[in-house]
């Protein structure tokens, strides 16, 4: 019994870590995937540099500044050189992974 009460706080206690790929800092043995995003006016083609994920959301951000946070039940945010785009825009962002 004691086993179990131990056992059952430490998963609840235990925080949430996330999995991480990071190209930006040379840890990855692989070449980063190039995507395409577009803001409904033009398109900048960038590599992936940082893709994160737990129970708590997901964090992706790319080269030229582009990032993208997204939480459970909540619309994802969406921001480009550190400045927060407005969710109207950000509505007509469309990130399309390219060839290897």
């Amino acid at each position: 019994m004691m086993i179990r009460r131990a056992l059952a706080f430490t998963l609840i206690a235990a925080p949430a870590s996330a999995g991480c790929a990071n190209f930006a800092d040379g840890s990855m043995s692989s070449a980063p995937p190039a995507y395409e995003i577009c803001n409904g006016t033009s398109c900048d083609s960038v590599l992936l540099e940082r893709e994160c994920a737990n129970v708590h959301g997901h964090l992706t951000q790319w080269g030229g500044g582009w990032a993208r946070r997204c939480r459970p039940n909540e619309p994802c945010e969406w921001t480009w050189r550190d400045r927060a785009i407005r969710a109207d825009r950000a509505r007509k962002i469309t990130v399309r992974q390219l060839a290897d």
